[in-house]
Order: C-alpha cells, then structure tokens, then sequence
C-alpha cells in the first residue's frame, strides 16, 4: 500500500514538474518574442536617426552652397558699385 501511494505521489510530482516546465517554456517564447520585437523596434529607430543625419547633412551642404553663392553675389555687387563709382567720378 505504501508503495502505491509513493508511486501515485512520484507520477504526480513528475505531472506537476513536466506543468511547470511547459509554461516556463511558454513564458521563455513570449520574453523571446518580446526581445525580437524590441530589436526590430530599436533598429528601426537607429535607422530613423541615421536617415535624419543624412538628411540634416544634406540641408547643410545646401545651406553652405547658398552662403557662399550669396557671399559671391556680394562680393560681386560690391566690385560693380565699386566699379560704377569709378565711373561716375571719371563722368564728372
């Protein structure tokens, strides 16, 4: 009779082990999940911010183009005025 219950007792701690190994199983695939998830998310935002470099670097090669164009044009004006100048004090 003992040894029945022991065995009875056995298979049943077994049947709770092999419960508790399966849902420790379920919980290891969700936290894995969760992980693949937070990657692909933290990708995505490091790919966001490279794009937004990128593109902020673009904008100031643009800018740097259009300062020094504008910076030409001056220098440019400021010769023509200079030269207009020489022009009318020889016109008088």
């Amino acid at each position: 009779m003992e040894s029945k219950a022991l065995r009875k007792k056995a298979q049943d701690d077994a049947r709770l082990l092999q419960n508790r190994i399966q849902l420790l199983l379920l919980e290891e695939k969700k936290a894995l999940k969760k992980i693949e998830e937070t990657e692909k998310k933290a990708k995505e935002i490091q790919d966001l911010k490279q794009r937004n470099f990128e593109m902020q670097m673009r904008k100031e090669e643009v800018l740097n183009c259009i300062r020094s164009r504008l910076m030409e044009f001056r220098w440019r004006e400021k010769d023509r005025k200079n030269l207009k100048d020489k022009i009318d004090i020889i016109d008088f």
